[in-house]
């Protein structure tokens, strides 16, 4: 792999050779900083169970961010409740070790309709509220809207398994 890095510090952007790029009409915002489990909230009906085959972990160490580790997702299983599937090869969870340990979990299902969905599990323990995003012309486009909670992650066959609700006040 070749990679080229360029600084680009002193690039003065063009109005004329420029693309806004507007968020579609009707579907909430996806901000960096994740969803906080509202006081209260609970977990409802089983949305599904997922269990996640990982590779070994990969160190970052002290970061910008604090004490950084990565670890590579390669795959997996989704069944039970309204979801069944798979879990795609290509994502990871990025975890923070600060004070207060979080998870970043990135990676996609595919459904067994052929949907693929964008899935971001993300917070501390005792806290994991994922998020989906999926096309908006497919069956499980209602993924796209609504609350949902997450377990924690458990011991799982090659990885970890966790469960996944729909959020009931």
């Amino acid at each position: 792999m070749t990679m080229k890095v360029y600084d680009v510090s002193g690039v003065v952007r063009d109005p004329a050779k420029s693309v806004a790029v507007a968020k579609a009409p009707g579907v909430p915002s996806q901000p960096w900083n994740y969803r906080v489990r509202a006081p209260g909230e609970a977990n409802g009906e089983i949305l599904v169970t997922e269990n996640v085959t990982l590779a070994a972990s990969q160190s970052v160490g002290a970061s910008k961010r604090r004490n950084r580790n990565v670890i590579p997702i390669t795959g997996g299983t989704l069944t039970g409740g309204l979801v069944a599937g798979e879990v795609l090869p290509g994502g990871a969870d990025y975890q923070n070790f600060s004070a207060q340990p979080t998870i970043d979990a990135r990676y996609l299902w595919r459904t067994a309709d052929g949907d693929v969905i964008m899935v971001r599990n993300t917070g501390g323990f005792g806290g994991l509220v994922p998020s989906f995003e999926v096309r908006t012309d497919s069956k499980s486009a209602w993924l796209n809207s609504g609350r949902y909670l997450s377990s924690n992650p458990g011991a799982g066959t090659g990885g970890v398994s966790l469960t996944f609700y729909k959020a009931r006040e």
